[in-house]
């Protein structure tokens, strides 16, 4: 039945809304303008979508109205897999993030990975500082694999894969308080220095 902008098929089981051939069990259309489908709870009331398989509950995606966090249920685990709050930071393993990306695992050890599918593309890390001009990149080149520190504009040490050689380039100066004992460190331009603890 065409129950005016929503639409029936019982055969099927499916729900039309704003759509007159449903393909899924629910199928919301506005058209050609943008479409939203709003979730309301009572004041001060949490609300959300669990996913299930069958009967048993696996997912589920809540707004925890007393904190303004929306957060991401694994069943499998008796609190949230991931949380972002109202400001834009972001939690895994984390229930109340405090940093933009708050990364947590209590039980194992916590490492963040980051990845490519090939050698075409580099893979690291960008620290800025906005409206400073201020950039520091680590990444790893696709064609050597080593690990590289750079400035944003220039590769400024370089510890190698292959020997564990370790390579400074920017004319800066390698500062330590203990010893260098093991392996080869090689300055292009600079100095070796052991700094005093005052």
């Amino acid at each position: 039945p065409d129950l005016g902008d929503t639409i029936l098929v019982p055969g099927a089981g499916k729900v039309g809304i704003g759509v007159t051939n449903p393909s899924t069990l629910l199928h919301v259309s506005s058209g050609s303008t943008s479409s939203y489908v709003t979730i309301s709870g009572a004041s001060g009331s949490d609300s959300g979508i669990k996913i299930n398989e069958d009967s048993t509950e696996r997912f589920m995606i809540s707004n925890d109205a007393s904190a303004d966090i929306l957060r991401f249920y694994n069943y499998g685990t008796s609190s949230a897999s991931m949380a972002i709050d109202y400001s834009g930071k972001v939690g895994i393993g984390v229930t109340n993030p405090g940093y933009l990306l708050d990364i947590h695992e209590a039980s194992s050890s916590n490492y963040v990975s980051v990845g490519r599918d090939s050698n075409t593309y580099e893979s690291g890390y960008i620290y800025r500082i906005p409206g400073s001009g201020i950039e520091w990149k680590t990444y790893i080149p696709t064609s050597s694999g080593n690990f590289v520190w750079n400035d944003g504009v220039a590769d400024l040490m370089t510890l190698y894969a292959s020997t564990g050689d370790l390579l400074l380039t920017g004319g800066g100066s390698f500062l330590t308080t203990g010893n260098v004992s093991t392996g080869n460190l090689t300055v292009a331009s600079g100095s070796i220095d052991r700094k005093s603890v005052v």
